[in-house]
């Protein structure tokens, strides 16, 4: 009997590359075949063979189901109540309880006490967080003491960050010094608790890189560990109390990565000071992605989120709502976010395969690409200072400030794509109305909020007068001709709750009074290059004798752009452009309300 045949024949690299630059038919192999993202990392098509760290000893990652605890920040302390109850009976392994102005206004132990009456503090972990931390972390001890829960069954964590606190613009950097004391006392309170939380997460919502969240991680830790030696604590004590927070978000590869590169990273930090290489973990769902534009599509995004802290190796995972997008959640969102992860450990068991990306070429290159840029630029922070200084002048702030502008401006030009937002928009979803923003939201930095902003206005048009802002679709020759274009435009107009009107095709002769009937004040003309060549300058010139306002080309306008313009084009929209800024513009003719 002859041996069954290979389906899957092997071939060789310099086969498969023969093979695409035929495919290709001339067009570059380099542009082609691979990506660059956002933070600076190369991604080829195909991953070839073994990239990962070359030397140190393998990097401890946890084996067991990740703990989900849940975040508490309410104002309302009857609601706060209410939701950690459901939380915990729905399954939560533990609590995060975060203190300070617009936070749980507790003000002592007796008002924490009337917030978790109804919590078994000896099981149920306590973490804490916020500007008022500390006084908490007081008012809890009361309450241990009080239920007679001994030092060593005290679960949970403390949660100061004093560098966090700053870059967050809790506190001023000039209350460093006071707040390095308060860590310093309450490490040598409780010597076995976990007192500090490296809080980069707050680096993610603000917009910036993983680069960046990364090496300003490190080179918190490494500041804090300097601050507690000047105050005769050393790192050795400080080390194994500390976890780390991520943000994680719906890029499923890249939050991946960030968090097996943020476990290298420290391993290599841990060696070099002669500590213990292990960290713990904490991943949160960041809301950077979040839209009030049919938020149930945030479900996806959480889900997503989720996913990637489990696979990353995540210790911990914190998600919110889909509808917390500025406001508080309800319970059905918690609900939502609190069983997400828990059907990823108890049902899909994800918790059971340790490093389950380890071994993927794919997912060891770019772990190794990012850890070595985050590596090199948390070297450039300590040689201009380190993050105390570039907090206190102001140069770390800019810098996250500057990179957050450059994202959203990659939202705006829909190069990073929002489903739902600036991707596939659909007009009959529901829009959040904008809620009084938390504490969170108001450091953080939603790339949604451009294009939420210009569909409320097109909501409230169509509230007040019954019909949407529209835009004239001048459409010329065949379809086969405009339809791309067209298709392009309508979802383009839509991300900002602008229609197209318009029974194309036309030509010069047809087009005006068909404008003119429209009642629209706006006309984008839609086809081919090669139509274009011929058409659009008595196009737009009989839309402009019609009363358009605005003419707008489908397209960019290459060498036709000054004689376009001088027939009466205004502008242009093409893939890539700055749609916010066009929405902009087309809104202060098209007459929405504010």
């Amino acid at each position: 009997m002859a041996a069954p045949t290979d389906p899957f024949p092997s071939t060789s690299l310099d086969t498969w590359r023969a093979q695409v630059l035929s495919d290709l038919q001339g067009r570059s192999f380099e542009q082609r075949m691979f990506t660059s993202t956002f933070e600076g990392l190369t991604i080829p098509a195909l991953s070839t063979g073994w990239i990962g760290p070359a030397e140190g000893a393998p990097v401890p990652l946890p084996r067991t189901p990740w703990s989900v605890i849940m975040r508490h920040q309410d104002p309302d302390l009857a609601t706060a109540k209410l939701r950690i109850g459901e939380d915990l009976r729905g399954g939560a392994d533990g609590l995060w309880l975060v203190f300070g102005e617009g936070y749980l206004p507790v003000e002592d132990a007796a008002g924490l006490g009337a917030l978790l009456a109804e919590v078994d503090l000896a099981k149920v972990p306590i973490h804490l967080g916020g500007p008022r931390a500390a006084e908490a972390a007081v008012w809890l001890d009361t309450l241990y003491t009080e239920k007679n829960v001994a030092s060593e069954s005290r679960p949970g964590s403390e949660g100061l960050d004093p560098l966090g606190l700053v870059q967050a613009g809790r506190v001023t950097a000039a209350e460093l010094p006071a707040l390095f004391d308060q860590l310093k006392v309450r490490l040598l309170a409780h010597p076995s608790r976990e007192v500090l939380r490296i809080e980069s997460r707050l680096t993610h919502d603000q917009g910036a890189s993983a680069v960046e969240e990364l090496s300003g991680g490190l080179a918190a830790i490494v500041a804090t560990w300097r601050a507690l030696e000047e105050r005769e604590v050393a790192p050795a004590l400080v080390a194994p109390r500390l976890s780390w927070a991520l943000g994680v978000g719906p890029d499923l590869f890249l939050s991946i990565a960030t968090l097996r590169a943020a476990r290298l990273l420290y391993a290599e930090l841990a060696r070099g000071v002669s500590l213990p290489e292990g960290v713990c973990l904490h991943a949160v769902v960041g809301r950077r992605s979040f839209s009030a534009i049919e938020p149930a599509n945030n479900l996806l995004r959480t889900t997503a989120s989720s996913f990637a802290a489990a696979i990353g190796g995540a210790d911990r995972l914190t998600p919110f709502g889909h509808d917390e997008v500025e406001g508080p959640a309800s319970a059905f969102g918690r609900r939502h976010a609190r069983n997400t992860p828990l059907i990823l450990a108890h049902e899909a068991h994800l918790a059971e395969v340790a490093d389950a990306a380890g071994g993927s070429w794919f997912f060891e290159g770019i772990t190794d690409q990012l850890a070595h840029r985050a590596w090199e630029a948390f070297q450039d922070l300590e040689q201009r200072g380190g993050l105390v200084k570039l907090l206190q002048d102001g140069a770390w702030q800019k810098q996250l400030h500057r990179v957050g502008q450059e994202r959203m401006l990659e939202a705006r030009r829909r190069k990073i794509p929002l489903v739902g937002v600036s991707s596939y928009p659909d007009l009959e979803e529901v829009v959040l109305p904008p809620p009084a923003k938390n504490a969170d939201a108001k450091s953080a930095s939603r790339l949604a909020e451009p294009f939420e902003h210009y569909r409320r206005k097109g909501d409230r048009q169509l509230q007040t007068t019954g019909k949407r802002p529209s835009v004239f679709l001048a459409t010329l020759g065949p379809k086969k001709a405009h339809g791309a274009r067209a298709q392009f435009t309508t979802q383009l107009l839509a991300t900002g709750g602008v229609i197209t009107v318009g029974q194309g095709p036309f030509d010069a002769g047809t087009v005006g009074p068909n404008f003119k009937e429209s009642g629209a004040l706006v006309a984008v003309i839609a086809s081919s290059d090669a139509i274009y060549a011929h058409e659009v300058v008595p196009i737009a010139q009989a839309l402009k004798a019609s009363g358009a306002q605005v003419v707008l080309v489908a397209g960019r306008p290459g060498e036709h752009e000054d004689a376009w313009r001088e027939a009466g084009v205004d502008s242009f929209l093409f893939l890539g452009c700055d749609v916010a800024e066009l929405l902009d513009r087309l809104y202060a003719f098209i007459g929405a309300h504010s």
